[in-house]
């Protein structure tokens, strides 16, 4: 769905607004067999950092969209690329946890990503694989922190920007193929690594980020040659 930037399919708004519909077909389908081992309090944490940051992300978006939509594009490239780099560090486990106010912090900076892109992933799960907890707590925490993210920066922009649900049924279209994917997954887990599947990850983000720079750089460079 995310290449329907470079493609130039959908907007940048109405892509962001797909993904987020997808977002919450993916995390209510896995949490259905791992909600309980949700960590509540670093949720909270996490999403009271993020809904500030969040807010003024589609904000940004919106302002970006009406007057610069070439700049717009070109951010979200960077961002999409960045992102991919981020997924590709490898953090270490803390042997203490960190205080409350560093998921305050780590939300604040995937709340301005996900407002802004619809993508903000690579900040939070870096911070919560950090912590001292065991792997299906941090997957089960993150992915309702997504999906309360993805139902909150709906909710905004119907009311900033209603024009931009449009993109809604590009993700109910996508909805069957990930409920599927998900239930797969779930069910028989697949047989990779960690550290493999962050490098496939990585690849698709950074090869997305540079289709979207290239096509509107080149687009400009072309444009620019044309007036000369």
């Amino acid at each position: 769905m995310a290449f329907a930037i470079p493609l130039e399919v959908a907007t940048v708004p109405e892509t962001a607004v797909a993904l987020n519909v997808m977002t919450i077909c993916n995390a209510s389908t896995a949490l259905r067999t791992m909600w309980r081992a949700v960590d509540v309090p670093s949720a909270i944490q996490s999403i009271a950092g993020i809904i500030p940051s969040l807010l003024a992300g589609v904000a940004l978006l919106a302002l970006l969209h009406a007057h610069h939509t070439e700049s717009l594009r070109v951010l979200v490239g960077i961002l999409i690329i960045l992102g991919g780099i981020w997924l590709l560090l490898r953090p270490r486990p803390r042997s203490i946890r960190q205080k409350p106010y560093s998921f305050v912090v780590a939300g604040v900076i995937a709340g301005f990503f996900g407002g802004l892109v619809g993508i903000a992933g690579p900040p939070m799960v870096y911070h919560f694989y950090r912590q001292p907890d065991s792997i299906r707590v941090i997957r089960a925490t993150l992915l309702t922190i997504f999906f309360a993210l993805a139902v909150i920066r709906l909710l905004f922009v119907g009311l900033v920007s209603p024009d931009d649900l449009r993109g809604m049924q590009q993700g109910l279209f996508a909805i069957p193929g990930v409920a599927l994917g998900t239930w797969l997954c779930v069910r028989y887990p697949p047989r990779i690594s960690g550290s493999a599947l962050r490098f496939i990850t990585f690849v698709t983000l950074v090869i997305l980020g540079a289709m979207i720079l290239v096509g509107e750089i080149g687009l400009d460079w072309v444009a620019r040659l044309g007036k000369g």
